[in-house]
């Protein structure tokens, strides 16, 4: 056949004779054409007679993507096929046009793991499948592309022959068009909903909110992802701003879409006073308060607008000892509290003033944010309206009565009679 002596032949009777086909690789070079060819029988008279254009061979042919059918641009991926003529065959395929399998075998099974079929299916039941290994369609493709399949048969040939109706998907390129909620507080989560957002998890490489890395992501399905905010202190630069922050997805096939103007951080804020709410001007003081959103965040806090803690940090109990509240109280039974200690408002402010409260976050950032409704009271001024008796022995006792004077003891720096200190 086509010069090529039969693998074996079968003698029936002087008007019938057999041919078992040689393999393909018996024609030796892989250019020659394997259709039309001539079979030619010869006695061993020597005797011969060729009969021109007798058999074409016919190549084998793909009828199904089993799996694997589609595929994400610039990523490695296996493909599983069924077909005609494929058992004991060395055949190359492609897709595309241009981008080749690096390896192609037969396996045992045509139901591959992981992946959603394409192209012609239904051929699950058949008794073996065409895997092509290491498929790496161009970065550069674009998702959601129907890619065409050809096969070179023999493998090596150069002849590439195209199969109807069975193709390749390029998987869909990310798109986010919804992020929930779309004021956070950091360390919280964020939903992230769209289409393409991978196949499934290991199809997800990242999430980033205003270009930092989401602390953690979580993949629920093409159409649904989960971002953990960073820490603020991830975001680096203290002055950028946390409002209007884009959310960018990214797949492993290194396709990326970003939601421009996505979430804002929610900053921490204050809701009460526990204690230490009146503060005497000039004098160092604890202040405790609770809110929302401090737990695990560096911040720092000034009252008036100028008068810093000297340290800020966490208590496990919001009801500091002493002194009496101010601002919104009710917050006692909270689980914490923030503790600003060494607070010293100027000497030279008036008693009885109320001082706003500002939270910087994060801490350093000079980014201050007004806590409205909350507040310090700075201690009277004291005044003295009566004394008595107005006439007594000295080393006897005096009252002296009035306001202002001390919000207990510790305050009550000193009484003088005639500029002399009391004994």
């Amino acid at each position: 056949v086509g010069g090529v002596p039969c693998a074996s032949t079968e003698w029936f009777s002087p008007t019938k004779v057999g041919c078992l086909l040689p393999a393909v690789s018996a024609f030796g070079d892989s250019s020659a054409p394997l259709t039309n060819l001539t079979v030619q029988v010869e006695t061993t008279a020597g005797r011969r007679h060729a009969f021109a254009n007798a058999v074409s061979l016919r190549p084998p042919s793909l009828s199904s993507v089993v799996s694997g059918g589609e595929v994400a641009p610039g990523v490695p991926g296996n493909v599983s096929l069924v077909g005609e003529g494929l058992e004991g065959v060395a055949v190359g395929l492609r897709a595309g046009g241009e981008w080749e399998c690096a390896a192609v075998s037969m396996t045992s099974s045509p139901q591959a793991v992981g992946g959603p079929t394409s192209g012609t299916t239904g051929a699950n039941n058949a008794s073996g499948a065409l895997l092509c290994s290491g498929l790496t369609v161009g970065a550069s493709v674009q998702g959601g592309s129907l890619l065409s399949l050809e096969l070179e048969w023999p493998r090596g040939s150069g002849r590439w022959v195209g199969q109807p109706g069975v193709w390749l998907l390029t998987s869909p390129d990310p798109v986010v068009s919804a992020v929930t909620p779309s004021s956070a507080a950091p360390s919280s989560w964020l939903l992230v909903g769209g289409s393409g957002l991978g196949r499934w998890a290991e199809d997800l490489r990242g999430i980033s909110v205003g270009g930092v890395p989401c602390a953690s992501t979580e993949w629920f399905s093409p159409t649904k992802v989960g971002c953990l905010l960073p820490a603020v202190s991830a975001f680096g630069d203290s002055s950028a701003p946390l409002t209007n922050l884009t959310v960018q997805v990214e797949t492993t096939a290194g396709r990326r879409h970003a939601f421009a103007n996505a979430v804002s951080l929610r900053p921490p804020s204050l809701s009460s006073v526990v204690s230490g709410g009146e503060v005497a001007p000039g004098v160092p003081g604890n202040v405790s308060l609770v809110g929302e959103g401090l737990e695990g965040v560096a911040v720092g806090l000034r009252a008036g607008g100028e008068w810093e803690c000297a340290a800020v940090s966490m208590t496990s109990s919001p009801q500091a000892v002493g002194g009496p509240t101010s601002g919104t109280t009710g917050a006692n039974n909270a689980s914490g509290a923030l503790l600003c200690s060494g607070l010293t408002v100027g000497a030279s402010v008036q008693g009885g003033s109320l001082l706003s409260l500002e939270l910087e976050w994060p801490r350093g950032s000079g980014r201050w944010v007004g806590q409205p409704g909350v507040w310090l009271l700075t201690s009277p001024d004291p005044v003295v309206s009566a004394v008595t008796p107005s006439s007594a022995a000295p080393s006897s006792w005096l009252l002296v009565g009035g306001s202002g004077l001390g919000r207990w003891a510790e305050d009550l720096r000193g009484i003088s009679v005639g500029g002399v200190p009391c004994a």
